[in-house]
């Protein structure tokens, strides 16, 4: 991993996500990740991670 890329780690300590680097464009990236693990309809769609 880079040392811009990112982890989520849930609460029982497993990964739940990660990103090598920040990528183009990091804020939307990890709104669209956060959406998709909590299950909401609008960010249904390929993380490409």
């Amino acid at each position: 991993m880079a040392e811009d890329g990112a982890l989520l780690v849930r609460p029982d300590h497993m990964i739940a996500w990660r990103a090598q680097d920040s990528g183009d464009a990091p804020a939307a990236r990890l709104t669209e990740v956060t959406g998709r693990l909590l299950g909401r309809e609008k960010y249904q769609g390929c993380l490409g991670a």
